[in-house]
């Protein structure tokens, strides 16, 4: 309860200082720029879809994720955290007074409804999705200034998480369960589950001598799930959020971001490993289920958080690393392992925080 009592608080004071922050010209202009992009998505007839009326944007998004709940749920998400990240934005630091009118963000405003006049006109609305990111961000430097948008790119560009892609599953998935169906086979080899590999199948090899058929012992299908499709949009999200307030350095934050996809995929292989030797052990129905699509055993539903941990584990150490703090926790872990159990580090420096030991670490007092 206190913890809670102590973010309502921290929240408090984090709105009072934005608010003090940001001159009300500003204020007006952000919502204004908000305002007149939401009601263009919300209210303007732009795509048929699948249809044959045109829809506005905003429902054209809520039907794209529903169509495929579990991979894009976490688009209805992106809205609100970028909201959120905003806000912290201002929080920072002061903000002068609004120094807005310069030509290449017209140009840029320009050009975004251009973009989303084509996009009407191809009734295509991936590209009017794109066009209002577009235009908000050039907007905002257009009516409040350079300063402004420098201190709200991160959540502006956040905004391109929101909008649903599936159109690139068709391209990415393939590839991918082709990619975690060899690594799978090496990985089980190695661990001595003896495997082949039928198109991205995974059945266990034949023992002849035995009379043992191929896929008798286990028979496990890397299908579009198994991929690493449906964690690797949420991975490179929350790699982004979490190297934005935990590095500084723009080219280590592109390091953090790029690692969500082998560790999406090391998270998936993991997952099939579990998968695999739970179908060795406890049979099919209770490591998969009846289907693996259509009724998953809770093992098999179980497994995929595993994808995450793995994930996420590895996505701190990468920051950690990135951070030049690995060699303070190896010293601090290496000192207590090698402490006896009877004997107490000196009380100074029982509860020390980590300390900083060059100058170069990183860290997070930028507002930008």
């Amino acid at each position: 309860m206190d913890f809670l009592t102590d973010l309502l608080r921290d929240l408090q004071e984090r709105l009072k200082r934005a608010y003090d922050n940001t001159p009300l010209g500003i204020v007006v202009a952000l919502l204004a720029c908000v305002a007149g992009v939401f009601a263009v998505l919300y209210f303007f007839p732009y795509s048929e879809g699948y249809g044959a009326l045109r829809k506005p944007l905003f429902t054209m998004w809520n039907e794209l994720i529903s169509y495929s709940e579990d991979d894009w749920k976490h688009c209805r998400l992106v809205p609100l955290i970028a909201l959120g990240v905003a806000l912290w934005q201002l929080s920072l630091a002061p903000l002068r007074k609004a120094s807005g009118g310069a030509l290449w963000a017209l140009a840029g405003v320009l050009f975004c409804l251009l973009l989303f006049f084509v996009g009407y006109r191809i009734a295509q609305h991936y590209v009017g999705f794109f066009a209002l990111i577009g235009l908000l961000i050039f907007s905002i430097a257009f009516t409040a200034g350079l300063e402004v948008t420098l201190r709200l790119a991160f959540p502006l560009v956040f905004l391109v998480f929101a909008v649903p892609t599936p159109f690139l599953d068709t391209i990415i998935t393939f590839p991918l369960r082709m990619i975690m169906a060899n690594a799978s086979v090496f990985a089980l080899n190695v661990f001595g589950a003896d495997v082949i590999r039928v198109g991205t199948g995974l059945l266990s090899a034949p023992v002849p001598e035995l009379g043992i058929a191929a896929g008798e012992r286990f028979s496990v299908d890397v299908a579009d799930p198994c991929s690493g499709i449906r964690s690797l949009y949420a991975l490179m999200m929350v790699a982004a959020l979490y190297g934005h307030f935990a590095l500084k350095a723009l080219w280590k934050k592109g390091v953090l971001f790029l690692t969500a996809i082998p560790l999406a995929v090391l998270g998936n292989l993991v997952r099939i490993i579990i998968l695999t030797f739970g179908t060795i052990a406890f049979g099919s129905e209770f490591a998969i289920g009846k289907h693996a699509l259509t009724d998953p055993s809770w093992f098999h539903m179980g497994a995929g958080y595993v994808v995450f941990l793995v994930a996420l584990s590895g996505m701190f150490l990468v920051a950690t690393i990135l951070r030049g703090e690995a060699g303070i926790y190896w010293r601090k872990l290496s000192t207590a392992l090698a402490m006896p159990p009877d004997v107490q580090p000196p009380k100074g420096e029982r509860n020390d925080p980590l300390q900083k030991t060059n100058s170069s670490q990183d860290e997070r007092d930028d507002i930008y």
